[in-house]
């Protein structure tokens, strides 16, 4: 049987799920105490999601996920044994025997067999696709399916253009709020498509100070050892340093070498291994980058209850980030234990890690000034900086990350009074 006929026949079984008289022939215990599956009726077999990757652009994705799905297996290492050197190479050559029966089966008909009972559209819908990006849409293709409604349509259209002359004098450019709330939507997609180009990174990394720089060949160094095949500890680095000291010009130059020298270790280099993150989303605009609970499906609320995903959530989410390497969140002063906590969650399950894997075996590069914004409607005690061992996510930060502090003001470089006078105002200190 393979994986997604199991998953189509048979549903896992809560404790409180199971009846008092088992049915042993529909109902069966899974050894190691792993709980109860039970057989789905005949009529009644689950609809099973998975990703869907392309043949032409991620071919080796697309051989692994239906070998995963469609041949039967006990161990992911025989989904491509050592004398073959690719998922589609296995596919298309290899054949294999089952226990009981001594002939060889081709490993492409077996697939294709049991693909059959699922994937029934498949080619058709690729094809349509194909076709629509081919031709153009037709124009009126809704007047000829639904008159009426298109007449509707087009109607409040015309009358919301009336609409708009009238109001006209009523600009919305003065209103913030509208005008910010306008053009929100469209933020996510803009964040992940933002990139510095060669010509933009190189005066950014001329002008970098001494502690700059090497805070930046530390985080090269790995980078460089993960792309030769090493396995370096996770890096748990903390950059902090007054305002002006050149942090967020110091993590622009971070993400832009790190996905450069980390894109040899993924067999797609458009794969996402260095992820720009902060807590809000001012924040995170500012730096061009995704907000932490956006980018991780972590609940606003924190409730312990959001701590881990559905099944098909984390699949999502694993197929966005299974190759992530390195995570950078700015303002960690606005960041508490608990969100720490999430964070740590979630990289663990992205990444299959047991709990004492500390956020999964993603390198963490967090950048703040705990001088700054702290944490909203948070406790002194849940502040990350507060050393409080009673606390179960105490460890994911206090002795665990490594101090880097930012002392040279980069902004008002020109005028060193006013910048000794804003590093008093930040301490509170008269002289």
């Amino acid at each position: 049987m393979c994986l997604a006929s199991f998953g189509s026949e048979y549903s896992v079984l809560l404790e409180s799920q199971l009846p008092q008289k088992i049915n042993e022939e529909t109902t069966f215990k899974l050894d190691g105490n792993l709980g109860h599956i039970r057989k789905r009726t005949r009529t009644s077999p689950a609809v099973i999601k998975y990703p869907r990757f392309s043949q032409e652009t991620s071919p080796e994705k697309y051989f692994q996920s239906i070998l995963q799905l469609f041949l039967p297996y006990r161990h992911d290492e025989q989904l491509k044994p050592p004398l073959f050197n690719t998922y589609e190479n296995f596919f298309t050559c290899g054949r294999v025997k089952f226990t009981g029966d001594n002939t060889l089966t081709s490993v492409k008909e077996i697939v294709i067999k049991n693909m059959a009972d699922f994937v029934k559209t498949g080619q058709e819908l690729e094809d349509a696709e194909n076709q629509l990006h081919e031709t153009d849409p037709k124009e009126d293709a809704w007047c000829e399916l639904c008159p009426e409604s298109e007449l509707n349509r087009r109607e409040c259209i015309d009358e919301g253009k009336v609409t708009s002359v009238i109001e006209e004098d009523l600009s919305e450019a003065t209103i913030p709020d509208l005008n910010n709330a306008k053009s929100s939507s469209s933020v996510g997609t803009n964040l992940l498509s933002v990139s510095l180009t060669k010509n933009e990174i190189i005066p950014r990394l001329r002008s970098l100070n001494v502690k700059q720089r090497r805070i930046l060949y530390k985080v090269r160094d790995w980078c460089i050892q993960k792309a030769n095949g090493k396995i370096p500890k996770p890096l748990h680095v903390f950059i902090t340093g007054g305002a002006g000291t050149g942090k967020s010009h110091l993590i622009k130059c971070i993400q832009y070498e790190a996905t450069r020298i980390l894109a040899q270790t993924s067999e797609n280099p458009d794969d996402l291994t260095v992820l720009l993150t902060a807590p809000t989303g001012t924040a995170a605009f500012n730096i061009h980058g995704l907000t932490i609970h956006s980018a991780l499906g972590i609940f606003k609320s924190l409730s312990a209850d959001h701590a881990t995903l559905s099944e098909d959530k984390i699949n999502s989410l694993r197929t966005k980030l299974e190759n992530l390497q390195i995570l950078i969140i700015d303002e960690i002063s606005m960041v508490n234990k608990k969100l720490l906590f999430f964070i740590h969650e979630r990289l663990r399950q992205v990444k299959k890690r047991p709990d004492n894997c500390l956020f999964g075996g993603v390198s963490i590069i967090a950048v703040g000034d705990f001088y700054q914004l702290p944490p909203v409607r948070t406790k002194r005690v849940d502040k990350l900086y507060v050393n409080d061992p009673s606390n179960p996510s105490n460890h994911l930060w206090n002795g665990l990350f490594e101090i880097a502090e930012l002392d040279e003001i980069m902004r008002q470089r020109e005028d060193s009074l006013f910048a000794e006078l804003l590093n008093r105002l930040r301490v509170k200190q008269k002289k």
